[in-house]
């Protein structure tokens, strides 16, 4: 089990990293990052425009852990 769930990690981690820069890219902020930026700063406009433009070039990683119990056969 320990290979299959590895895979599924791997395979897990790069779907969910793709739909995040999906969404970034277009201008979503899929966690809620600007949102709490904003409630906790007082900002202008010109700052709030410097954050969403390094919001869009940070990096994302994920890290997931899958524990596979059983493999759903019955006897």
């Amino acid at each position: 089990m320990n290979e299959y769930e590895k895979a599924l990690e791997n395979e897990v981690n790069t779907a969910v990293k793709r739909l995040i820069r999906k969404l970034i890219s277009r201008g979503v902020d899929p966690i809620g990052f600007g949102l709490r930026y904003r409630a906790d700063r007082t900002t202008t406009e010109e700052e709030w425009r410097r954050w969403q433009a390094g919001y869009r070039g940070l990096p994302v990683e994920v890290s997931t852990r899958v524990h596979i119990e059983g493999t759903g056969v019955l006897k």
